[in-house]
């Protein structure tokens, strides 16, 4: 399995500059994982449904998700990210990781699309 890049959309990574900074070093030793490995397992990720996943930090400082996607052979992206606070993934925050895949799905395919005409 090759190595894998992990992207973050804006929102992710201005997200991730506001958390402290225990909680960035281990999401950054997590993503190391990830763009290594190719996938992660509980407790540090886990799969989600159908192309999205979640890395999961948990720190006595904070506790937060961020979901990604897989994208061709060695691209991932990180969609979608937040703090937190109940024991299930609540309904919004799978709502927005899930309009945040759709739209970039969209947006790839238009591009591979351009780039064969």
């Amino acid at each position: 399995m090759g190595k894998k890049r992990l992207v973050l959309l804006p929102e992710v990574l201005e997200f991730l500059r506001e958390q402290d900074t225990a909680v960035q070093i281990k999401f950054w030793a997590i993503v190391e994982e990830l763009e290594r490995d190719g996938e992660l397992f509980m407790p540090h990720g886990r799969k989600l449904e159908r192309n999205l996943f979640e890395v999961r930090v948990i720190e006595p400082d904070g506790r937060i998700r961020v979901f990604y996607v897989y994208e061709g052979v060695n691209q991932l992206f990180g969609v979608h990210a937040y703090k937190k606070a109940t024991q299930k993934t609540p309904p919004r925050e799978l709502r927005v990781a899930r309009s945040r895949r759709a739209a970039l799905e969209r947006r790839l395919q238009e591009e591979n699309h351009e780039g064969h005409t």
